[in-house]
């Protein structure tokens, strides 16, 4: 990549093995619905920067993270994203972010250089000088699409240099190809999802409803919850992605809440908020 500083790993870095799931996409076939309960108190809500805190613990040792971020529209998922990016660059903590973000035509959600196409990133034009840098990609018009998977691999081919790195999808089906079987190509986004703590090349995946969700994402996730119910929450359930018992706190999340499932271990149930836009 021209123009890209090489930043010195730690001496005791090593690339972890991945845990690799089971190779499906997740699809429920007759969901037995979840009762949305009464609302009630949500308990000592936390501020998200407490949570932002213990998810990017391992950006400080220039490892990567794997994000996934449910919610139903107009739930808090693009502020809570924008949120957590401010906090890893505020810190420093990774070198060069790509922000996928097609969702509107005439509105750019993030902050940073809007390029076309991820592989303009490995020419002399289009190369970070400054670091950190962030680069959204968007159409350009109708019937162009930036490639996710293009993307990620010019994630990776940065992390090889010495760069961390980070991939956000403002929407995860766009990661999806109906043409393939299974919908998710084994190529490099799939590797980010795998092999990216090692690397140093982290994925953020954000998806207004589970179902249809790579196993190999969402397994090796940390799941960021906002409010959610329906189908959606009930394929949560009987996937085994999340206990029941903390169903009925994440349908009854306000805007701008969540909950974290950890992809090993239980769920605190803790709730945290991300500040108002």
């Amino acid at each position: 990549m021209p123009k890209v500083r090489t930043a010195a790993a730690p001496s005791d870095a090593s690339v972890q093995p991945a845990r690799v799931a089971a190779v499906s996409v997740e699809e429920s076939s007759t969901p037995t619905p979840v009762a949305r309960p009464p609302a009630r108190g949500l308990g000592d809500v936390r501020p998200a920067r407490e949570a932002w805190e213990l998810l990017c613990a391992p950006l400080v040792q220039r490892k990567g993270i794997r994000l996934t971020v449910y919610g139903i529209t107009g739930k808090g998922k693009t502020t809570a994203v924008k949120d957590l990016l401010a906090f890893i660059r505020e810190r420093g903590l990774v070198d060069l972010t790509i922000v996928h973000d097609v969702k509107f035509r005439d509105v750019i959600q993030y902050e940073g250089t809007t390029l076309h196409d991820a592989r303009q990133l490995l020419t002399p034009e289009h190369s970070p000088e400054l670091f950190p840098a962030t680069v959204v990609l968007r159409k350009r018009g109708l019937d162009h699409m930036p490639s996710v998977d293009q993307a990620a691999r010019v994630a990776l081919e940065a992390a090889d240099m010495g760069l961390t790195t980070m991939l956000v999808v403002d929407e995860f089906a766009r990661a999806l190809d109906e043409d393939i079987g299974g919908g998710f190509r084994k190529g490099s986004t799939n590797r980010i999802a795998c092999e990216g703590f090692g690397l140093g090349s982290s994925l953020v995946s954000m998806k207004q409803l589970p179902q249809f969700m790579p196993s190999e994402v969402r397994a090796q996730s940390e799941l960021i919850l906002l409010g959610m119910a329906g189908d959606g929450l009930t394929h949560l359930v009987e996937e085994r992605a999340i206990p029941s018992k903390l169903a009925p706190t994440i349908a009854q999340l306000p805007v701008g809440h969540f909950v974290i499932k950890p992809s090993e271990g239980e769920a605190t149930g803790i709730v945290y908020k991300v500040p108002a836009p």
